[in-house]
C-alpha cells in the first residue's frame, strides 16, 4: 500500500510540474508574441529610399493572356 501512495505522489508531482511547465511556455509566447505585434516593419523608409517594386495596369493585365503571366509567376516568385 505505501508503494501505491508514493507511485501516485510521483504522478501528481510529474503532472504538476507538466501544468505549471506548459503555463510557462504559453505566457511566454504570449509575451513574444505581443512584443513582435508592436513592432511595424512596413513603416515609410526614412531617407533617400528608392523604390523597388512596381505596379501593373488592370488593363495591361487584361491584354496579357495567361502563360505569359504565370511564367512571371514562376519567374518572380510572387
Amino acid at each position: 500500500m505505501k508503494n501505491f501512495y508514493s507511485g501516485l505522489i510521483e504522478t501528481c508531482r510529474v503532472f504538476i510540474l507538466f501544468v505549471v511547465l506548459t503555463l510557462f511556455f504559453y505566457y511566454a509566447l504570449n509575451h513574444l508574441d505581443r512584443r513582435e505585434e508592436s513592432y511595424h516593419k512596413y513603416d515609410e523608409p526614412i531617407g533617400r529610399a528608392i523604390k523597388v517594386s512596381y505596379t501593373v495596369d488592370e488593363e495591361q493585365m487584361t491584354k496579357q493572356n495567361g502563360f505569359p503571366r504565370l511564367m512571371e509567376f514562376f519567374r518572380n516568385g510572387e
